[in-house]
């Protein structure tokens, strides 16, 4: 995690260094839809260099660390949300596997069932109603 600088993102490009680095690992990232939305072109390098990492979307449809600090500031809601993506969809532009969960039983069905020689790409919808603002 680049909390620090608030690189948005890093989980993605970080896990594919480490699987290349490692082919034999069992690498997963996970990030923020936000994030994933600023790199998801990199899914493109992973399939190419037949990468099997595991890439766990946590999607809200909102850049929800900014949209909490505007919440807890008391500014108005501002740029930080938007609409949802077709995670199936956009795996299947790239050639994998993509699987959408809402429920902690399909998120372990998913990463039971996964292929190790290329990526797959797990949407877990969450509700971001269940964020603290504190």
């Amino acid at each position: 995690m680049s909390n620090g600088l608030s690189s948005m993102g890093y989980g993605l490009a970080a896990a594919l260094g480490l699987k290349l680095l490692y082919r034999k690992r069992e690498v997963a990232c996970v990030l923020g839809d936000g994030g994933f939305a600023m790199l998801m072109a990199e899914l493109e390098t992973a399939v190419r260099q037949k990468l099997g990492v595991t890439v766990i979307v946590l999607a809200d449809d909102a850049l929800s660390q900014i949209k909490a600090a505007q919440q807890r500031k008391g500014y108005p809601v501002t740029g930080t949300t938007f609409g949802a993506f077709d995670y199936v969809a956009l795996a299947k532009g790239f050639g994998i596997t993509g699987r959408e969960v809402r429920t902690v039983a399909e998120c372990r069905d998913a990463l039971r069932d996964r292929p190790t020689d290329v990526p797959v790409l797990i949407a877990a919808h969450v509700d971001p109603s269940a964020y603290q603002l504190g």
